[in-house]
Protein backbone atom coordinates (compact mmCIF):
# COMPACT_ATOMS: atom_id res chain seq x y z
CA UNK A 1 0.00 0.00 0.00
CA UNK A 2 2.88 2.36 0.77
CA UNK A 3 4.30 1.75 -2.73
CA UNK A 4 0.93 2.62 -4.31
CA UNK A 5 0.67 5.78 -2.23
CA UNK A 6 4.16 6.94 -3.24
CA UNK A 7 3.41 6.35 -6.94
CA UNK A 8 0.11 8.24 -6.67
CA UNK A 9 1.87 11.09 -4.91
CA UNK A 10 4.43 11.27 -7.73
CA UNK A 11 1.62 11.38 -10.33
CA UNK A 12 -0.13 14.11 -8.34
CA UNK A 13 3.04 16.19 -8.16
CA UNK A 14 3.60 15.93 -11.92
CA UNK A 15 -0.02 16.91 -12.60
CA UNK A 16 0.29 19.86 -10.25
CA UNK A 17 3.34 21.08 -12.21
CA UNK A 18 1.44 20.85 -15.50
CA UNK A 19 -1.58 22.65 -14.09
CA UNK A 20 0.58 25.40 -12.57
CA UNK A 21 2.36 25.97 -15.88
CA UNK A 22 -0.79 26.08 -17.99
CA UNK A 23 -3.05 28.27 -15.85
CA UNK A 24 -2.97 31.74 -14.42
CA UNK A 25 -2.72 31.30 -10.68
CA UNK A 26 -4.06 33.91 -8.30
CA UNK A 27 -1.54 35.85 -6.21
CA UNK A 28 0.38 33.87 -3.61
CA UNK A 29 -1.29 35.78 -0.78
CA UNK A 30 -4.60 34.16 -1.71
CA UNK A 31 -3.22 30.62 -1.85
CA UNK A 32 -3.19 28.85 1.49
CA UNK A 33 -0.65 26.06 1.62
CA UNK A 34 -1.46 23.12 3.82
CA UNK A 35 -0.28 19.65 4.55
CA UNK A 36 -0.40 17.21 1.65
CA UNK A 37 -2.91 14.44 2.26
CA UNK A 38 -3.37 11.23 0.34
CA UNK A 39 -6.68 9.42 0.77
CA UNK A 40 -7.86 6.27 -0.94
CA UNK A 41 -11.58 5.67 -1.50
CA UNK A 42 -13.24 2.83 -3.32
CA UNK A 43 -15.49 4.08 -6.10
CA UNK A 44 -18.98 2.57 -5.62
CA UNK A 45 -20.43 2.93 -9.10
CA UNK A 46 -23.66 1.11 -8.21
CA UNK A 47 -24.48 3.59 -5.44
CA UNK A 48 -24.05 6.57 -7.76
CA UNK A 49 -25.99 4.96 -10.59
CA UNK A 50 -28.87 4.16 -8.21
CA UNK A 51 -28.84 7.87 -7.30
CA UNK A 52 -29.35 7.44 -3.58
CA UNK A 53 -29.49 11.14 -2.60
CA UNK A 54 -28.32 10.75 1.01
CA UNK A 55 -25.36 8.57 0.00
CA UNK A 56 -24.32 10.92 -2.80
CA UNK A 57 -24.48 13.92 -0.44
CA UNK A 58 -22.51 12.09 2.27
CA UNK A 59 -19.83 10.97 -0.20
CA UNK A 60 -19.52 14.46 -1.66
CA UNK A 61 -19.18 16.06 1.78
CA UNK A 62 -16.53 13.52 2.83
CA UNK A 63 -14.35 13.96 -0.23
CA UNK A 64 -15.03 17.43 -1.69
CA UNK A 65 -12.31 19.33 0.18
CA UNK A 66 -9.34 18.69 -2.10
CA UNK A 67 -7.13 20.43 -4.62
CA UNK A 68 -6.40 17.51 -6.92
CA UNK A 69 -7.97 14.07 -6.99
CA UNK A 70 -6.97 10.98 -8.96
CA UNK A 71 -9.66 8.37 -9.59
CA UNK A 72 -8.26 4.92 -10.44
CA UNK A 73 -10.93 2.66 -11.89
CA UNK A 74 -10.98 -1.02 -10.95
CA UNK A 75 -13.34 -1.99 -13.76
CA UNK A 76 -14.61 -0.56 -17.03
CA UNK A 77 -17.97 1.17 -17.04
CA UNK A 78 -19.75 4.45 -16.50
CA UNK A 79 -17.94 6.99 -14.32
CA UNK A 80 -20.16 9.53 -12.55
CA UNK A 81 -19.05 12.89 -11.15
CA UNK A 82 -21.16 14.81 -8.66
CA UNK A 83 -20.51 18.46 -7.84
CA UNK A 84 -22.41 21.12 -5.91
CA UNK A 85 -24.25 22.27 -9.02
CA UNK A 86 -24.60 19.24 -11.31
CA UNK A 87 -23.58 15.71 -12.19
CA UNK A 88 -22.14 14.14 -15.31
CA UNK A 89 -21.06 10.70 -16.44
CA UNK A 90 -18.98 9.09 -19.17
CA UNK A 91 -17.63 5.70 -20.15
CA UNK A 92 -14.15 4.81 -18.89
CA UNK A 93 -11.94 1.73 -19.00
CA UNK A 94 -10.15 0.13 -16.07
CA UNK A 95 -6.77 1.55 -17.18
CA UNK A 96 -8.05 5.14 -17.00
CA UNK A 97 -7.00 7.72 -14.42
CA UNK A 98 -9.62 10.46 -14.07
CA UNK A 99 -8.23 13.73 -12.69
CA UNK A 100 -10.55 16.22 -10.98
CA UNK A 101 -9.66 19.60 -9.53
CA UNK A 102 -11.25 20.96 -6.40
CA UNK A 103 -12.26 24.47 -5.46
CA UNK A 104 -8.69 25.33 -4.44
CA UNK A 105 -7.62 25.18 -8.10
CA UNK A 106 -10.63 26.90 -9.66
CA UNK A 107 -9.75 30.00 -11.64
CA UNK A 108 -12.05 32.93 -10.93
Amino acid sequence: MENVASKLKAISQELAKVIAQSTIIQSREQIQLGESTTSIYRYHRANIIDRIPSLIEETCQESCQYALKLHLLLESGEFCLQSDSNSSSFGASNDTIVVTMGKELEVT
